[in-house]
């Protein structure tokens, strides 16, 4: 990293940046497996598998590769046709709106991928219902966490890129509604994935992983051609609710959660979509009464999103079930 920073600053080529960046991953690599082999000498592959256990991992192999370049492919695709309709400089103020987002997408992907390993092992060992209970318990949990994070995101959007990118780099409001609705949306899926990974279930996802990115690609180009960047940041919209999160979701409960009904599940997440709109709703009024501006207006700002959705949600939540389940199971887990 050190040194591709050296060589953007006194080159400012692209180019030589972009292979620092291959021969670093795979230096990154090597250092990897020698202090691993260092750290761990006693761990030795040894033995064999079965010819049948050797296809199974290719398979599941081939259906992550899809599932892994369908993720990748979605920003790929929106900077190009923003880039092909409206031009390098959108493009770049697409690309701030977007790395702000990904930024509080990659805090949350901590809390997914911590869970994986216990999720895992709890396949292997608990009951199909076990498991289920215990998804829609972590569920709630993320998807209120998801759900601070995206009045967040509406409330300080404009406050933050005023700041620290300046005012001509600022979109519409409209711009910062869709791209608050790509967020959730994308939440909407993650603990789902969590036990689509736990199970394996890449294969099954081939079909789904392969439609949404070629429907992706073709919605892109005909809604980004006729409305610009919401059409393409709706083009995504589009493919992550229908074919990620509805289809998504029908796959692992036709393979793994077979005799429980999709519906309470979907039903939750409507519950979990109407309370964030209502939290948002409330949240961006009260923000937008604070004439303060700079770092000061955007700390108040980032106070009062930190409060006042918390407390909607407690007051929306406190009887359901799923909050009833999850506070006492998560303050445990915090407090042991």
């Amino acid at each position: 990293y050190f040194f591709q920073i050296i060589i953007l600053i006194t080159t400012r080529n692209y180019y030589l940046y972009a292979v620092l960046l291959v021969i670093g991953s795979v230096v990154i690599n090597f250092l990897v497996a020698y202090y691993t082999n260092k750290l761990f000498p006693q761990i030795i592959c040894r033995g064999k598998i079965s010819d049948k256990k050797k296809q199974d991992i290719k398979v599941k192999l081939k259906g992550l590769m899809l599932n892994k370049v369908c993720q990748v492919s979605r920003n790929a695709f929106d900077s190009i046709f923003v880039s092909m309709f409206l031009g390098l400089a959108e493009t770049a103020i697409y690309n701030n709106y977007y790395s702000i987002m990904n930024a509080v997408t990659s805090f949350l992907a901590i809390v997914s991928q911590s869970i994986l390993g216990g999720v895992g092992n709890s396949v292997e060992t608990e009951s199909i219902k076990k498991n289920y209970f215990d998804m829609i318990k972590i569920n709630f949990i993320y998807m209120w966490i998801s759900g601070v994070c995206t009045v967040c995101l509406l409330c300080l959007y404009q406050p933050f890129t005023q700041v620290f990118f300046g005012k001509d780099m600022v979109l519409s409001i409209n711009a910062v509604i869709l791209f608050c609705i790509y967020f959730y949306v994308l939440k909407m899926g993650d603990i789902r994935s969590v036990y689509v990974h736990a199970n394996g279930l890449w294969w099954e996802n081939k079909y789904r992983s392969i439609i949404e990115a070629i429907s992706n690609l073709a919605l892109n180009y005909f809604l980004g051609k006729y409305f610009g960047i919401y059409g393409i940041i709706t083009a995504t919209l589009i493919s992550l609710f229908f074919i990620n999160f509805l289809w998504g979701s029908g796959i692992i409960f036709k393979y793994y959660f077979i005799d429980i009904s999709i519906k309470e599940y979907y039903g939750l997440h409507f519950l979990y979509a109407i309370t964030t709109i209502i939290a948002c709703w409330i949240t961006y009024n009260i923000c937008e009464l604070i004439n303060i501006a700079g770092i000061v207006g955007l700390f108040f700002r980032l106070v009062i999103c930190m409060i006042l959705p918390n407390i909607i949600f407690i007051l929306f939540y406190r009887k359901t079930k799923e909050y009833k389940a999850a506070m006492p199971w998560l303050i445990k887990k915090i407090t042991e």
